[in-house]
């Protein structure tokens, strides 16, 4: 009686998992080809075979760079 039990979790849980494994991996795709393209438009082509990064990886300017970004 208890392979029923387990079975039927596994029956239940398992069009979720693939549901949401494919939705991932399409996310994941799209927010590649969104960082392409916006490597393309920004005219860099060394960014654009690279992998990409999270953005809490990417540098910001600390305030001296940006001040004197500003100051032109």
């Amino acid at each position: 009686m208890k392979g029923y039990f387990y079975s039927i979790l596994f029956m239940m849980g398992v069009p979720y998992t693939v549901f949401f494994s494919f939705a991932g991996y399409m996310y994941w795709e799209v927010k590649k080809a969104r960082a392409r393209k916006a490597a393309e438009v920004s005219g860099d082509p060394s960014n654009l075979n690279k992998p990409l990064t999270p953005a809490a990886a990417v540098s910001t300017p600390d305030a001296a760079e940006r001040r004197e970004l500003v100051e032109v």
